[in-house]
């Protein structure tokens, strides 16, 4: 009884203290409070709107667009605003091409104006000069605008997208996309390098007498289509007694296989080329010749010639 007894009271003291131990090293639960706080170093610049002046443009012709912007830690912050123009085939992020793709920024680091590409025949991409953006940086919003015109060559048969895209110091940027913003208008463009096509000491009786001025050269071609050059007389050759050379005694060759031979007509424009490629700074040559008739009087004879490049 006494044996069974105390077993069961060693088992109580040991299960006691088992259990007292687990408790105690259980960990202490207090309660506190702690500050909180977030410091944030920089406003995210942002992109307001834009504003372009005109819906459809002339190639090599300038035009604005406006962008608006705000910057809460005030337009000081500003890095540098950017533009890009590109037609519908053409992807924002494309290389520039005077054909579908242009990039114009702002730099704020030294007020300047910029352009990745340059125009070939005609004025600066962008007029650095006219352009404008705030006089007071310390203000939180302005418009940056930017004064600019594409090259001859670009494309007529697509839309184009305007994208603004501004940047500050702390790398934050904000842009927008304004979708067929823009639509691009046909250019034709060239100067005829002749003051006057004459031949000298014609005799009567003789044929395909070439024109001293052969070749007579159209230069600075700039299109963005493809184009045809074509001549026409503006009537018979005349001199001051009243004698006359008809037009048809007037021919043309152009000065390449790729072109036409044919006689000069007074009514119509005769092709010399046709379909030849757009593109800039191209040039074509044209060679007149003039038959004398048997008989033909003596004398000065004038006329007038026409030369014109046209879309095909």
């Amino acid at each position: 009884m006494n044996r069974s007894g105390t077993n069961k009271t060693l088992l109580f003291l040991i299960i006691t203290v088992t259990c007292f131990m687990v408790a105690a090293s259980l960990p202490v639960v207090m309660g506190d409070t702690i500050d909180g706080e977030a410091s944030v170093s920089n406003t995210s610049c942002e992109f307001i709107d834009k504003t372009v002046d005109t819906n459809t443009v002339d190639p090599e012709s300038y035009f604005w667009i406006k962008t608006q912007v705000r910057d809460s830690d005030t337009l000081s912050d500003i890095e540098n605003v950017v533009v890009k123009i590109f037609d519908n085939q053409t992807a924002v992020g494309a290389q520039d091409t005077k054909r579908s793709h242009y990039t114009f920024w702002f730099d704020a680091n030294d007020n300047s104006w910029n352009s990745n590409l340059n125009n070939t025949l005609g004025n600066p991409f962008i007029d650095a000069a006219a352009s404008e953006y705030p006089n007071d940086a310390t203000v939180t919003e302005d418009n940056y605008n930017f004064k600019i015109l594409l090259n001859g060559t670009a494309n007529p048969n697509q839309d184009w997208n305007v994208y603004v895209e501004v940047n500050d110091e702390a790398s934050s940027e904000n842009n927008g996309t304004h979708t067929n913003a823009l639509a691009v208008n046909t250019y034709v463009n060239y100067d005829v390098k002749a003051d006057l096509i004459e031949w000298t000491n014609l005799q009567p009786d003789t044929n395909d007498n070439p024109s001293d001025s052969n070749p007579v050269i159209i230069e600075n071609i700039e299109t963005n289509v493809n184009y045809d050059v074509q001549t026409k007389l503006s009537g018979d050759w005349l001199n001051t007694n009243g004698d006359t050379i008809t037009v048809t005694e007037t021919s043309f060759d152009s000065t390449d296989s790729s072109g036409y031979h044919g006689q000069v007509s007074s009514s119509i424009f005769k092709d010399v080329y046709t379909y030849e490629s757009y593109g800039e700074d191209l040039t074509e040559g044209i060679n007149y010749f003039l038959d004398i008739p048997d008989g033909t009087s003596s004398g000065t004879f004038t006329n007038t010639f026409e030369i014109e490049v046209v879309a095909h």
